[in-house]
């Protein structure tokens, strides 16, 4: 996976991210990501692996619509 929010395509960088991720509150996000590091989801009560294995996927577009 690119660190990169974009990709080049005929030597011209064309942006690839969804605006709705940027500040997003903590409590939406870990929703559909789980960071590696405990420490980086900010919640009060850490989300384990395996519990947020259990949830079900649900596609980005989810969000989009939300007022977070």
């Amino acid at each position: 996976m690119s660190p990169f929010p974009g990709e080049l395509v005929e030597k011209r960088f064309q942006k690839r991210y969804k605006e709705f991720c940027f500040l997003m509150p903590s409590e939406y996000f870990v929703l559909w990501h789980l960071p590696e590091d405990e420490k980086w989801q900010l919640l009060e009560r850490p989300v384990s692996r395996a519990e947020f294995q259990r949830w079900p996927v649900l596609p980005s577009e989810v969000y989009e619509g939300c007022n977070c």
